[in-house]
């Protein structure tokens, strides 16, 4: 991103960072640690119409069943908070999996788990049909290019935003997750047996001394939270989208976090 580039991300008041946590007898800083699973809505029709669906379009009966079957498998596992975006698709699947878990934890809704806004420019060109017009004001020209590509820092028009205030909205309630959230603990991820934790396709293996947050949301946020968490110490990302989820599949994440005075170090094990 451009170092003059300024972004400004909205965090509910619920999420705002806590400041660092005191040193404790000349101790180094805890670690702040959670569980974050991140769970995609189920098949919306946007996935089977495409821009003609709307930017909030609904769960097909697909959809509903996915998210269904999903809520049954995750019937007897805890959740210590269930957040979701507020568009319908990752509302309701947030919704059916909050009935049929046993403790039935209430839906906390956020703005900032939405998936990107891709602005109405790039909608209506879609709708009309000028689909390399519609690519280049959704990635930018660069995606004409012959060697196309996305450009990160490229606003659609129309109320869009660039991938990478998508990636900055990540990272802030990430770290506001943590702060709410994260459990003080000395032990960091070398001490964590991850192994023992693998969820191995079960959703009930959470560690039981460790909160357990689960967010609901969209493809693109999620990539970019989770490339935000894997590229923390690296200057550059990967070429490619690190980790995506087809519909109602989910990801879970153990996390540490340490807010030091010049920069907060995250850390995680996949589980």
């Amino acid at each position: 991103m451009d170092k003059s580039t300024t972004i400004s991300v909205q965090i509910p008041a619920a999420f705002a960072v806590r400041g660092p946590p005191r040193e404790t007898h000349g101790n180094p800083k805890p670690w702040k640690c959670l569980v974050m699973s991140l769970v995609r809505h189920g098949q919306s029709k946007s996935n089977i119409q495409g821009w003609h669906a709307g930017p909030n379009s609904p769960l097909t009966m697909t959809g509903r069943t996915q998210a269904q079957h999903l809520g049954e498998a995750w019937s007897d596992v805890r959740i210590d908070a269930l957040m979701s975006s507020p568009l319908s698709r990752a509302a309701d699947t947030a919704q059916i999996l909050s009935e049929n878990n046993h403790h039935h934890p209430p839906v906390v809704q956020h703005e900032v788990l939405q998936e990107q806004k891709y602005g109405t420019v790039a909608q209506v060109l879609f709708r009309q049909g000028q689909e390399r017009q519609a690519a280049a004001e959704l990635k930018g020209p660069t995606i004409l290019e012959p060697k196309g590509y996305t450009d990160r820092n490229h606003t659609p028009g129309g109320g869009g935003e660039s991938l990478e205030h998508v990636a900055e909205r990540a990272k802030s309630f990430l770290l506001s997750c943590m702060s709410v959230y994260g459990a003080d603990t000395i032990e960091g991820p070398e001490e964590f047996d991850a192994e023992r934790w693998r969820s191995n396709n079960s959703p009930k293996n959470v560690p039981p001394d460790l909160p357990h947050v689960v967010i609901v949301s969209h493809n693109i946020f999620m990539c970019e939270l989770y490339e935000k968490i894997l590229y923390w110490h690296s200057e550059k990302r990967g070429p490619m989208v690190a980790r995506q989820l087809n519909n109602a599949e989910w990801l879970r994440l153990a996390i540490w976090c340490r807010f030091d005075e010049n920069r907060p170090d995250v850390q995680f094990k996949e589980l």
